[in-house]
């Protein structure tokens, strides 16, 4: 099985682990495609249930030297639409090109990069 991790997907993975108190934190895990019926992986899970109601917040973490392109977080947008995920986080190491940025907060995805990071997003 081919390695489905890095460092930055790992530090992203326990730093939501240890501020969610009452949910459920998993790396790497797959989830129904509705379309094709085949399983997707998703780099980190938070799935909580709020008044009766599961939510699960996908996380896809990118670990490279270069920002984030439009094209990734496209591709990131059409992938959860078809995964049963309510709430959808971009994690970027290196940060976002201007127009990722403005896609993801006009398709109402959350774009982070490591400088982005503190107290209040990790929660």
């Amino acid at each position: 099985m081919p390695k489905r991790s890095n460092l930055f997907q790992k530090v992203v993975y326990l730093t939501k682990k240890a501020a969610a108190s009452n949910a459920k934190v998993e790396e790497s895990r797959f989830l129904v495609d509705r379309v094709t019926g085949k399983k997707r992986e998703v780099d980190v899970c938070v799935e909580t249930n709020l008044h009766g109601h599961t939510i699960i917040l996908g996380i896809e973490c990118r670990d490279t030297k270069r920002a984030a392109s439009v094209e990734w977080v496209e591709q990131h947008k059409a992938k959860h639409e078809r995964l049963d995920t309510n709430l959808l986080v971009l994690m970027s190491r290196s940060g976002f090109s201007s127009e990722a940025l403005k896609l993801a907060k006009l398709s109402g995805i959350e774009a982070l990069s490591l400088e982005s990071i503190n107290q209040e997003s990790v929660a």
